[in-house]
């Protein structure tokens, strides 16, 4: 400790050996006895030694740089960084009740879950079912239904066909032959196309221009029987070994 006449300054360094305790100097000045303290050296790991950071908190257009902290979260082994993927900030009391995603018109998570299985092979893959939502005046409508159907043309309003887009000016209709000559279609010289499906569970024969008798062409159950040009203008006639049969058939010119 040294005087110096009549200012007074006094110099005193403290030397600690403690890492925890760092050496402080004291410099105090004239009558009063005020001065300052500064930090010499601090210890390594304290926080006043880590190297801040800043964010301007300030929404509008001023500006506010403020000292910003993380958040320690309680661990195995230790505290650890909160408001990760692997250590997020929650708010249930057990730390494991599910976290809902919500929607304004309620929870998503909340929602009756519809599953199926996915897996066309022998195995079973259940997977979570989500419906197709479609643009619609008002907002969205659900997809794939006979109202709001997902289309596959580019302007939304062309017509989709079940057929041959060139077959035109069609018609339809049904016969059942049984074990007696039964005629399926008549005859039409402007027809140019014929449709003949055999939608029952019962084996036809079918022929044309004459008497249907067994042995002739077989329309099996489930079978089609497409015929164009003159084919498709002539009468068409069925019959059965046994049973009855149920043939569709559509008619159309090209």
């Amino acid at each position: 400790m040294a005087l110096f006449g009549t200012n007074q300054v006094l110099n005193q360094v403290l030397d600690r050996t403690d890492p925890n305790n760092p050496a402080l100097r004291t410099t105090g000045g004239g009558g009063g006895g005020g001065g300052s303290v500064a930090v010499s050296s601090l210890p390594a790991g304290s926080s006043a030694g880590a190297s801040a950071q800043t964010a301007d908190y300030d929404t509008g257009a001023g500006t506010a740089n403020t000292v910003m902290q993380g958040i320690a979260l309680p661990a195995s082994g230790g505290p650890v960084a909160g408001g990760t993927s692997s250590n997020p900030l929650r708010t249930d009391p057990t730390g494991t009740t599910p976290q809902p995603i919500i929607h304004p018109s309620g929870s998503l998570a909340g929602a009756t879950e519809r599953t199926a299985d996915y897996d066309t092979g022998g195995g079973t893959v259940n997977t979570t079912l989500m419906g197709l939502a479609l643009p619609g005046a008002g907002g969205p409508v659900a997809g794939g239904t006979a109202v709001n159907p997902v289309r596959t043309d580019p302007t939304g309003s062309t017509t989709q066909p079940v057929a041959s887009p060139d077959i035109t000016g069609g018609n339809a209709g049904s016969a059942t032959p049984g074990t007696s000559d039964t005629e399926i279609v008549a005859a039409d010289p402007t027809r140019t196309e014929l449709l003949l499906v055999n939608t029952g569970a019962v084996d036809c024969y079918v022929v044309h221009g004459m008497a249907a008798t067994t042995g002739k062409f077989l329309l099996k159950a489930g079978a089609a029987l497409p015929l164009s040009g003159g084919l498709a203008k002539r009468q068409w006639k069925g019959i059965t070994s046994s049973g009855t049969a149920t043939i569709h058939y559509i008619t159309g010119t090209v």
